[in-house]
């Protein structure tokens, strides 16, 4: 992955975040990677500090803007 081929979409302190917005990106037909900056050699812990991000290619990029900007469809009620 080259990095000026991808934008990050979004950013995030908790990694299940960062997969549910790629599952839903998919789910639209967008191809997603979730990089886990906190995964290297070098541990950094700094409260919520934003190290997992969800990057998609440029000419995807506004779209999944839209979508990581709107809410889910509610799984269903009866969980």
């Amino acid at each position: 992955m080259k990095e000026k081929d991808y934008m990050v979409v979004e950013k995030f302190s908790n990694p299940i975040d960062a997969e549910l917005l790629k599952h839903r990106l998919e789910n639209e037909g967008i191809e997603a990677t979730v990089v886990n900056v906190g995964s290297s050699s070098f541990k950094m812990e700094v409260g919520s500090i934003n190290l997992v991000r969800v990057w998609v290619s440029k000419d995807n990029y506004e779209r999944a803007v839209e979508i990581a900007q709107t809410k889910p469809e509610k799984l269903n009620e009866e969980f």
